[in-house]
């Protein structure tokens, strides 16, 4: 209660946050935000986990308004920054800058007043269940709403987000920064809080494991991050070399016109208008993009008067001549050139009628294209250029074929240029028909030509996509290189966001948020662990101490009592002796009377008790002298007793007098100073010689300070009494908060399994299917991760289970070489991933077959060579085993002592750390943890384990040499005769006995969980009803025959337990055979399994379920079942 109070005053007289401080608050907030940003799931502009948020709101409630500037002022620098390595720095975005740190800055004010209202000062230690509960209730799910909607408001304000991105955009936002506070929140005030004891402690044992685990789930999400983003890349190559090929194509298809084409006037260089437009009639209908052909001849400047004046008489127009364009873009004759390449005939020819006559040599880029094609002979294509006979804009291509004729005798044969075969091509019709209905939506696309002068490159741009490539700096996801004729096309395939809409990486977005909020729940565990163990440590010393003070008091008193009952004792032994010697003799009697402490009298046996003799000690006694009683001069003795007691003597005495038996009795009289005093009086009547009565003689002593110690006596047992109940009272106060860790510890398990058996499971089913071996890796990487959070799950309960004395062992028969040995072949996979040589030596012949719990040995086992292998990066490690038979005597099995080393070259441990490496989370060096890896969890179970086993666990080091670890423990020797059983995972999966396929009846709410077992079990030899509850599950039995019932016990509506005693009692109302029922729960401990069987399951199996596992126990329970039914017929 100390510590506490001191640690609350410690933060609530925290000063107020210095300048320096504000600043590194900024500081601390853009790197966490940083990293948040870089898990920011594409095209959205938020990301699954924002650190920064918890960041903030920690900062808000340990320093107040003053933290507030430098939230807003880094919130301002991380967006502003941001935009800047995007190249989208401008005024709009630093609007929307503005807007986002107002959000994060108001979210963490408003979080803060929450959490202060509604939880006081509880949140500054966030010991109980509840308290955690209302901080994240009020500093997550509400104060988180805060931020998303004003930042994603002011990004659909400006324009940066598109209204049906809105609510995406929103949720995750609003789940980052939830997932943000709930994570990274206790984590900082781990860091904060040096002045608190808890938080002190909670640093050494929670920050390792959650830096372990966000860093599981970080890899977890990159890899399955990297991998979609190389899925929407294959997807992407895939369409771009799906547009490049049927743009190829169609390439290709015009090659091959102008080729035939081209033969057609050689062989028959004589051909008339007609013949030429039968010829391409068919090729113009098939090619649309194709808007015209021609045929241009090769005319020499001596030659062209004879040329123009026969084709004037060839020509389907008459009157022909050849011409140019002037500078007014007007068709002219043509100046005098060398050559002329004139159009003679074009088709269709009422579309190109400008164009007959028109000498292509005139313009430079048909002349370049011409003169390509004289020097090689074949195809040419011009650049991008606009036709003569085209009014609109449209970007065409010319592409020409040289015509060579043979001419001369054989032997004197020589090639002549007569002309060009030419196709004029429409790009925006040739590509449309190209890729028609084939473009995935979002999926954008140009064509360029490499060799064309910078503006006229651009020969194609498909729709929508002049903002992707217009933007400055953008480079294409995908590019490719065609081939038209003797000129390079470039092909650039590029994507919008609409592209990227359609292919959200869901999966990389489920498995963060997944990761996440199991790395919440863990941190919840741990925060909720370490809670109520401070509780139950200050309860534990409260009692302590009042048992403590209790039993010192206790012994004072008791010797007090005793000194005085020794006193008391002494003296009533010693009057006794007394009253002996005084009978002998009156003389003596009246001699020895005066010196014996107390009052010793006679009086006469009248009504007023007429005083004869009293002894001088009347005097202490009552404080009056003898001479005041004798005769009765001044005063009876009978005035002198306590009025309440008077009736209690005078019967006392009348009593002893008609029995003639001596009176003994204790009662109050009033002393002459007014105080009341206790005495102690014994007497008898003396008797005359006829009988009578005549004297009453006595003994009064003052026992006063004897009644007082009885009464303290009496006051102490009452004390004692009354402290023994407070202590019950205060023992089961901290029985009931174990009860309540024991109870939050199964809940949390629970929680925590049911998913992970999903996880997992999909996992190993995933992992039987073909995958590639990229894929695989990141299988097997978030399955380890799944499986090393199970393992840590299970760590933290063996220990909660070990500390509360809650461990039972078990007690079967097992081999110890096959259990050694097994250890050993699952290490030599570990150890050949490293120069690390493993070697297992097992002296067992005398001790193999063994009782005890195999389990638990394996688990030391495997803890001490997985350390050993982990920390030797080359060497060896050596595992021996020895064991020695220790008889009983006793003719009852004997028992063995088996001592286990495990020995390695690794890196040692300083003498000093020997005996801290065996505690909780505490490893030899913080190095270790960030090198290494590890919870230090393992070590200190495994110690406890040895020690349940009646054995011992200790290590020998040297730094840099190596380690030694010893393990002993006793079990019991094996009785001939009794087997030893393979577990499932040695027998494997073998198939279930029994010719037709089994019916079953899947029970559990998960839809997950049913899919895994559905998938563990699929095949013909299964056929699978479902259901999602208890009630619904006893519908379906009782109106179907099912050989096996697979029942979670924790459901809605009717749980499992519930649900399976129903169904054993309706089978015994209907005499039915009794139906195998496996229980499929995530609650591990025993009590639990045991809780199962008593409500009527056969089997107990616990989440997460391994395949191997399950196929076991239905083969197992289906035999039973079968032979049960043999001995029935």
């Amino acid at each position: 209660m100390n510590s506490e109070s001191s640690g609350n005053t410690a933060l609530a007289t925290r000063g107020p946050l210095s300048i320096k401080g504000v600043f590194f608050v900024g500081l601390a907030y853009v790197a966490l935000g940083a990293a948040g940003l870089t898990l920011a799931v594409p095209p959205g502009y938020a990301s699954p986990v924002f650190p920064a948020a918890g960041l903030a709101l920690a900062c808000a409630l340990l320093f107040g308004l003053r933290a507030l500037p430098g939230i807003w002022t880094a919130s301002f620098l991380l967006n502003l920054s941001n935009a800047w390595l995007h190249g989208s720095l401008n005024p709009k975005t630093a609007a929307v800058a503005v807007v986002i740190a107002v959000g994060a800055t108001t979210q963490a004010w408003v979080g803060s007043r929450l959490i202060r209202s509604s939880m006081g000062q509880a949140w500054r230690g966030l010991k109980s269940e509840q308290d955690l509960f209302r901080f994240f209730l009020w500093g997550a799910l509400a104060a988180c709403l805060v931020s998303a909607s004003i930042s994603v408001s002011g990004l659909g304000l400006f324009g940066v987000i598109e209204s049906s991105e809105w609510f995406f955009t929103w949720w995750n936002w609003y789940l980052g920064d939830a997932l943000g506070v709930m994570v990274f929140a206790p984590l900082t005030f781990c860091f904060l809080n040096r002045s608190d004891e808890l938080w002190r402690e909670r640093r050494r044992q929670i920050v390792v494991p959650m830096l372990l685990i966000l860093g599981l789930v970080w890899l977890a999400f990159y890899g399955t991050a990297r991998w979609e983003k190389q899925a929407v890349d294959r997807d992407i190559e895939a369409d771009g070399f799906s547009i490049a090929n049927r743009v190829q194509d169609r390439l290709i298809a015009h090659r091959e016109v102008l080729s035939s084409l081209g033969h057609f006037i050689e062989a028959t260089p004589g051909f008339t208008f007609r013949q030429f437009q039968k010829f391409t009639r068919i090729t113009i209908q098939d090619n649309p993009d194709i808007s015209a052909l021609s045929f241009n001849d090769w005319v020499l400047h001596e030659d062209r008067a004879d040329y123009e004046s026969r084709m004037s008489r060839l020509s389907p127009l008459g009157s022909y001549r050849i011409t140019e364009l002037d500078n007014q873009q007007r068709l002219v004759p043509a100046a005098e050139r060398p050559e002329y390449v004139p159009v003679r005939y074009i088709v269709p020819l009422s579309k190109n009628r400008p164009a007959v006559g028109y000498d292509i040599c005139s313009e430079p880029l048909r002349r370049d294209a011409i003169e390509r094609a004289r020097r090689t002979s074949a195809m040419s294509v011009t650049a991008p250029l606009q036709l003569v006979q085209d009014r609109e804009k449209r970007v065409s291509l010319l592409a020409l074929l040289p015509v060579i004729v043979e001419t001369g005798e054989s032997g004197s044969i020589k090639e002549r240029l007569i002309g060009f075969a030419a196709a004029v091509v429409r790009v925006e019709e040739m590509i449309d028909i190209a890729t028609r209905s084939k473009v995935p939506s979002g999926l954008v696309f140009q064509v360029t030509d490499l060799g064309a002068p910078d503006g006229r490159d651009l020969i194609y741009r498909s729709e929508s996509s002049e903002s992707v490539f217009g933007a400055r700096n953008r480079t294409p996801r995908w590019k490719t290189i065609l081939s038209m004729g003797d000129r390079n096309w470039e092909l650039a395939v590029d994507i919008t966001k609409e592209y990227l809409r359609e292919r959200r990486p869901w999966m990389a977005w489920a498995v963060g948020i997944m990761g996440l909020i199991f790395s919440a729940l863990l941190q919840m565990l741990l925060l909720g662990m370490t809670g109520q163990a401070q509780v139950i440590r200050k309860k534990n010393e409260e009692i302590q101490a009042l048992a403590d003070s209790l039993e010192k008091r206790v012994e004072e008193r008791t010797a007090e009592l005793l000194d005085a009952n020794q006193k008391l004792t002494l003296e009533i032994a010693e009057r006794r002796a007394a009253e002996e010697a005084l009978t002998k003799s009156e003389d003596q009697f009246r001699t020895l009377v005066s010196n014996i402490p107390g009052i010793t009298y006679r009086c006469k046996n009248d009504a007023d008790w007429t005083m004869i003799y009293m002894s001088s000690d009347v005097d202490s006694v009552t404080g009056y002298p003898a001479s005041d009683f004798i005769g009765n001069s001044v005063r009876s003795y009978e005035s002198i007793i306590h009025r309440d007691d008077t009736a209690a003597v005078d019967r006392a005495i009348e009593e002893a007098l008609r029995l003639d038996k001596p009176w003994e009795i204790e009662y109050r009289i009033l002393h002459r100073d007014g105080n009341e005093r206790w005495v102690y009086e014994k007497g008898r009547g003396v008797t005359g010689v006829d009988g009578a009565v005549l004297y009453l003689d006595g003994f009064i002593f003052d026992v006063t300070e004897q009644k007082r110690a009885e009464e303290e006596l009496r006051r102490m047992n009452e004390e004692m009494e009354r402290q023994a109940v407070l202590s019950r009272q205060l023992a089961e106060q901290a029985q009931l908060a174990s009860n309540v860790k024991s109870e939050f510890l199964a809940s949390m398990s629970h929680e925590i399994r049911t998913p992970m058996n999903a996880i997992i499971g999909m996992a190993e089913m995933l992992q039987e299917s073909p995958l590639n071996e990229e894929q695989a890796k990141y299988v097997r990487v978030f399955k380890a991760a799944g499986e090393n959070l199970l393992n840590i799950i299970n760590s933290i309960l063996d220990l909660s289970k070990v500390e509360a004395g809650q461990l039972m062992l078990e007690s079967i028969p097992f081999s110890l070489r096959q259990v050694v040995g097994d250890v050993c072949a699952m290490m030599d996979v570990r150890v050949d991933k490293k120069h690390v040589r493993l070697s297992c030596r097992i002296a067992s012949e005398n001790c193999d077959s063994v009782i005890g719990d195999p389990t638990r040995v394996q688990q030391v086992l495997t803890n001490l060579i997985g350390n050993a292998i982990k920390f030797t990066e080359q060497g060896s490690v050596e595992v021996n085993v020895m064991t020695e038979k220790a008889p009983s005597g006793s003719g009852e099995d004997d028992s063995c002592r088996v001592h286990i080393s495990v020995k390695d070259t690794g890196i040692g441990i300083p003498p000093e750390k020997l005996g801290v490496i065996f505690e909780r989370f505490t490893q030899a060096d913080s190095s270790v943890t960030r090198k290494y890896g590890g919870t230090g969890l393992g070590l200190s179970i495994s110690r406890r384990l040895a020690e349940l086993m009646g054995g011992r666990l200790w290590a020998e080091s040297t730094p840099g040499q190596g380690s030694t670890f010893h393990f002993t423990l006793q079990l019991s020797l094996q009785k001939a005769g009794r087997p030893v059983e393979a577990t499932p995972e040695k027998r494997g999966a073998q198939p279930v006995p029994g010719q037709r396929p089994l019916n079953v009846l899947l029970v559990d709410d998960s839809d997950d969980n049913r899919l895994l077992v559905k998938t563990y079990l699929k095949g013909d030899a299964y056929r699978i009803d479902e259901a999602v509850n208890g009630e619904e599950a006893v519908s379906l039995f009782r109106s179907g025959r099912y050989d096996l019932v697979f029942m979670d016990m924790q459901m809605p509506v009717m749980d499992g337990y519930t649900a399976t005693r129903v169904i054993r009692r309706w089978e015994e109302e209907q005499k039915r055979q009794r139906t195998p029922v496996i229980a499929l729960t995530a609650y591990a401990l025993k009590e639990d399994a045991a809780k199962s069987e008593e409500a009527g399951c056969d089997a107990h199996l616990t989440k997460p379920i391994k395949k191997a596992v399950l196929i076991e126990a239905i083969r197992q329970l289906v035999r039973n079942a079968g032979n049960a039914n043999d001995s029935h017929r």
